[in-house]
């Protein structure tokens, strides 16, 4: 599946096990070999509910954390999907190697999954993004919906409604989803050089994002007669100043895209 696609301009594949339940030891420390060979992202759902941890502990002795850790897989290649039950210690691990969230709140409500430590993941450095999990498990894919959800609950869990503000949530919805695929080099921002969607939402709203030249459907370029763009070099240039909750600054990060009616 990888080799047909390496070279693909739309399509990037990953790794994606559903959860530590579906592989053993040994085939996680495979994959970690796999996985650094071709160079891809790991995507997993960790932490989910606590049952999934107190299960892991019975059978296996150790957190699921700790197995993806003894596997060598925690590191800036892995996106930890819903990561809701995880202790200070696993946060700061998160935070040191790199790690992404993604954060998935309706979804984690409907199944009375609990609710991520997102400001904790902020103070710590951690990339958080928004997902919405599959949609048997959340009702609808929508990722405004997330972003109210996100910003909601992070007041109510925190005690303080400053945390993820508007702008905290979206951008967590755009550059941290980026981020978190290693695509902000190409995704995430609107900017020139770079590839973007234009939301449906955007357009009944009467807001006009750009102007769609001709490329692949679904997509447009931002500017025009821009250079011929790096994707490596400005990947790397970006990384730590847009991948970081420290690291954000929203009007360059975004730019005067679309302001958020969280209400």
């Amino acid at each position: 599946m990888h080799d047909p696609y390496a070279d693909h301009p739309l399509i990037v594949t990953a790794f994606a096990p559903h959860s530590t339940f579906a592989l053993s030891d040994e085939s996680f420390a495979a994959l970690r070999v796999l996985a650094d060979q071709l160079d891809v992202r790991v995507q997993i759902h960790l932490h989910e509910s606590a049952a999934e941890v107190d299960i892991s502990m019975r059978e296996k002795g150790k957190r699921p954390f700790q197995r993806l850790l003894d596997a060598g897989l925690v590191n800036a290649s892995l996106l930890a999907v819903h990561a809701v039950h995880m202790n200070e210690e696993e946060i700061a691990h998160f935070a040191e190697a790199g790690v992404s969230v993604a954060h998935c709140p309706n979804s984690n409500l409907k199944l009375a999954s609990g609710i991520a430590p997102v400001s904790s993941y902020r103070r710590a450095g951690v990339n958080v993004a928004l997902g919405t999990d599959g949609a048997a498990s959340n009702n609808m894919l929508d990722l405004f919906s997330e972003m109210r959800t996100a910003a909601l609950l992070a007041k109510a869990t925190s005690g303080d409604a400053s945390v993820v503000t508007a702008s905290e949530a979206l951008h967590m919805a755009t550059m941290g989803g980026a981020c978190a695929l290693g695509l902000e080099h190409r995704i995430g921002s609107i900017e020139t050089g770079k590839d973007a969607d234009q939301p449906g939402h955007a357009q009944r709203a009467g807001r006009k994002l750009g102007n769609r030249e001709h490329g692949p459907p679904g997509a447009f370029r931002v500017g025009e007669g821009h250079e011929p763009f790096d994707h490596h070099h400005q990947g790397e240039r970006r990384k730590q100043s847009v991948c970081r909750p420290e690291g954000i600054a929203i009007g360059s990060a975004i730019g005067p895209v679309i302001e958020p009616d969280l209400r």
